[in-house]
């Protein structure tokens, strides 16, 4: 498993326009539906993120002019024409993450603003709510809020479901090493990381694959 992080900066060091040509033709279509600057400097940046990750899997650029984005079961987007290239992408504040493996995963960033407990309560299981109350510290229980809420944004990510499936029955265990149901039963392995100040990132995982570090991506392969 790789996990890569580029800031929307990134997008800043060209022009649009040639930006744009190195991306895939479903990424291309959906920005061109974005009206606000800051939505398409992500939509750029988590494209660039996505062919840098594929090339660096050892692909080439040719193969990447061929990638075919489809949409799999529940709306996920998958290579269809490369089965065992799996990729999730998310975006928050001014980071795009891409992680990808051979096999299915789910990654989440989420800048760290303030806590929201009624969301917590509404979203969150009574366990995990209950978790994060007890928290007094005003700083502590933010990072808890941010880092139970990647965690199972990753795994909705990874299901394909989305948020809307009630995320409430996927509870965190407390060291956030695994996502787990009501009855206590193994779902996922989590990986938690911290590199990036005032944001935390998420890797969820079905298979016992070895998480490695998050590398931020500082410039475009041409």
């Amino acid at each position: 498993m790789k996990i890569y992080a580029a800031n929307t900066a990134l997008v800043r060091t060209g022009t649009e326009e040639k930006l744009l040509a190195m991306l895939d033709e479903a990424r291309r279509e959906q920005i061109g539906r974005f009206k606000r600057v800051q939505d398409r400097e992500r939509g750029i940046c988590a494209g660039l993120l996505l062919r840098h990750s594929f090339l660096e899997q050892g692909y080439t650029e040719d193969e990447w002019k061929q990638i075919r984005v489809i949409r799999g079961t529940y709306g996920k987007p998958m290579l269809g024409n490369y089965p065992d290239f799996h990729y999730s992408l998310s975006h928050s504040g001014d980071w795009v993450v891409c992680a990808v493996d051979m096999a299915p995963l789910g990654v989440d960033i989420q800048m760290m603003e303030n806590t929201k407990l009624t969301l917590a309560k509404r979203f969150y299981h009574p366990e995990e709510y209950q978790r994060l109350i007890k928290i007094k510290e005003q700083e502590l229980q933010k990072k808890e809020f941010y880092t139970m809420w990647t965690a199972k944004e990753s795994y909705v990510k990874l299901t394909g479901r989305g948020i809307g499936e009630g995320i409430n029955q996927y509870i965190t265990e407390h060291t956030y090493q695994h996502m787990q149901d009501e009855a206590g039963v193994w779902l996922a392995d989590i990986k938690i990381y911290e590199t990036i100040a005032d944001y935390i990132v998420c890797v969820c995982t079905r298979e016992k694959t070895k998480a490695g570090q998050l590398e931020i991506v500082s410039g475009i392969q041409g």
